[in-house]
């Protein structure tokens, strides 16, 4: 008894590798992809930071990117539909998004319509910049040399300013993590005396404590 032959529903060819009774260039043009119609993204209007999923993003390399990972989120292909690749063709109201799928080893591309926005939103840090807000301050005293050694190895993302004194700089910082961060590099490096106090400032509703100014001191040896 011979092979049965195969034949699509709709256009009526032959072929060995059909879905749903369809030859794959027939599953492709009845294919329906599940993509939001809209796609908004926040970026930081003053450092370019990219808020997503809830974790600002620094200095990110293009907005595009971000674009594709909500994509991806959200996308949903039928059981036998493989994605290859995905490109943002544009942006805007006008916005569209080109995927290359795989449909039984044949490869098709889709150009569908979504608005890609991007929207002003001041991230956290800029945030508490313009507002004058700190939560550290690193007092840096002795050898000036060194002082100004120390400075350079201090990552400034989350500095709100330095301020120079006739003793020395004080480093005031957006957080406490940033000022410890910063005391533990200068420990490996220098020879330094510590002395750190702290002042209640305001009261932590959600954690029902108090919350405090951390100042180090540091002085050079």
């Amino acid at each position: 008894m011979g092979i049965k032959t195969k034949f699509c529903a709709v256009c009526g060819k032959e072929g060995k590798s059909l879905i749903d009774s369809k030859c794959p260039e027939c599953f492709f043009k009845s294919l329906k992809i599940d993509l939001p119609k809209k796609i908004i993204l926040y970026a930081c209007p003053i450092c370019d930071a990219v808020f997503y999923n809830g974790i600002w993003y620094e200095s990110p390399e293009s907005h595009e990117e971000f674009f594709i990972k909500a994509i991806l989120e959200k996308l949903k292909l039928p059981q036998g539909v493989e994605l290859d690749d995905i490109k943002i063709l544009q942006t805007g109201k006008e916005g569209r998004v080109e995927l290359d799928i795989s449909i039984k080893g044949n490869r098709f591309t889709a150009v569908i319509p979504v608005e890609l926005y991007i929207t002003d939103k001041v991230c956290k840090t800029d945030a508490a910049k313009k507002r004058g807000a700190y939560e550290g301050i690193l007092q840096l005293r002795g050898d000036l040399k060194k002082i100004e050694s120390a400075i350079a190895q201090i990552p400034t993302t989350n500095i709100l300013e330095i301020e120079n004194l006739r003793a020395g700089k004080d480093v005031y910082f957006l957080d406490v993590d940033s000022l410890r961060d910063a005391v533990a590099k200068l420990k490996h490096n220098f020879r330094i005396e510590i002395k750190q106090s702290a002042k209640a400032y305001s009261w932590d509703k959600t954690k029902n404590k108090p919350k405090y100014k951390i100042t180090i001191l540091a002085r050079f040896l």
